[in-house]
């Protein structure tokens, strides 16, 4: 009986020594900070033997609590486990361990049970964080190693038990939270030009004449029937995919829906009044207007950014003045007029191509 309670004495004894040294070392790399930085963490690895993390955990504690706040009932790992909780947790959770005469284990335990313990069985950082919410999103991003290892290097420093992702959060919501007026003075601004550019473009549409438009038989869809596994038609197709992708990442879904029904009212100017029904409509017309909408939209791909592709759609669209109508009908017979050159330089080179082998045959 002796023996097992001078065993036991012992034990304490060397915990109140082994936390004493702990101590010592977290405040000394805390001293050691001011004066030599990183090198502080280096000197104290190559002294002790211990690994880094290790040192930065004694580091984190002891500078979460002070001497003077230290109680030398508790153990270094109650203090280890409090440190990454808020200031009134912390408190809150020092009165339960001294009524309730808590051990190490059995606050780990009871942090388990509190949800307050990662799924790697360490405390989970609660400093300035707010409830979790199911309204959250998850957002994933890269860094350059360099900043990535500063992060981490902070985060085993501020004691975020999430590592990386809880510096990111932390660094991402105080900015946000500094910056929300201006954030969304800009968002209202960004909203107000979209809802006045669909309103202008509503009006122009609305403002043409009805005699500019063409008859209703010739109003059809482009392409024609028949015409979907056509090649140069699906690269034509990728190729404005492509522009409305880049103005999409530009400017915003909003923009890039009203491009697209540009886009497609662009297209059909260029082909209206070209056929009367689709059975007239015969391969050579179709590979014409084809060509021409292949150098409409190589002009879109040569214009600087969305809003020089939008203001080349708008150009071709433009009904406001008489003016307006004859620079956007001269646009268009100009592409037109390519597409017809580019058509028949095409079927002056299978010409070639067919007579060439018909003589080597």
């Amino acid at each position: 009986m002796a023996e097992g309670r001078a065993a036991n004495k012992g034990r304490k004894a060397a915990e109140q020594a082994l936390d004493d040294v702990n101590w010592k070392i977290g405040d000394w790399l805390l001293t050691g900070e001011a004066h030599l930085k990183e090198g502080a963490y280096q000197e104290a690895e190559r002294i002790t033997k211990t690994s880094r993390s290790t040192l930065y955990d004694y580091a984190r504690v002891a500078r979460a609590f002070p001497p003077p706040v230290r109680d030398k009932s508790l153990s270094f790992t109650h203090y280890k486990y409090l440190t990454p909780l808020s200031p009134d947790t912390q408190q809150t959770l020092l009165a339960e361990i001294r009524d309730h005469k808590m051990s190490s284990m059995a606050l780990r335990k009871e942090l388990g049970r509190r949800g307050m313990l990662t799924r790697w069985g360490r405390p989970r950082s609660l400093r300035g964080k707010k409830a979790s919410s199911n309204k959250s999103r998850r957002v994933k991003i890269e860094i350059p190693k360099d900043e990535y290892q500063l992060l981490r290097d902070v985060a085993l420093a501020r004691g975020y038990s999430d590592g990386v992702n809880g510096v990111i959060r932390n660094v991402t919501l105080f900015w946000l939270a500094s910056n929300k007026e201006v954030l969304m003075r800009e968002v209202l601004v960004y909203q107000e030009k979209c809802e006045e550019d669909n309103a202008r473009l509503k009006a122009e549409r609305g403002a043409q004449p009805a005699k500019d438009k063409p008859p209703q038989s010739q109003q059809m869809t482009w392409p024609p029937r028949n015409t979907d596994n056509d090649p140069l038609l699906k690269e034509i197709r990728d190729r404005e995919t492509q522009i409305l992708h880049g103005i999409f990442k530009e400017r915003g879904k909003i923009v890039a829906d009203d491009a697209n029904a540009m886009l497609r009212a662009c297209v059909q100017t260029l082909v209206a009044g070209e056929f009367e029904d689709d059975e007239a409509f015969d391969h050579a017309e179709f590979e014409s207007l084809l060509l021409a909408e292949r150098e409409f939209v190589r002009r879109l791909e040569a214009a600087d950014g969305a809003e020089g592709k939008i203001s080349l759609m708008t150009g071709m669209l433009d009904a406001k003045e008489q003016q307006d109508r004859a620079a956007a009908k001269a646009v268009v017979d100009e592409i037109k007029a390519a597409g017809k050159q580019a058509a028949k330089d095409r079927r002056l080179a299978r010409e070639a191509a067919s007579k060439q082998e018909k003589s080597v045959s």
